[in-house]
């Protein structure tokens, strides 16, 4: 039998407002805790 697990850290999602305000919408899932230290290359990471 599986057991499931639910994480419960407080996450945010940050996006670009620039990539959505062109039609793309870019973003990653980051801990909460961790916010203040997003840059923007992080932001990119998952854009290709």
């Amino acid at each position: 039998m599986a057991t499931n697990t639910l994480d419960s850290t407080p996450r945010v999602w940050v996006g670009c407002l620039h990539c959505y305000n062109s039609g793309r919408l870019v973003g990653e899932w980051f801990d909460a805790v961790d916010a203040d230290e997003v840059t923007l290359t992080d932001v990119h990471r998952g854009a290709g």
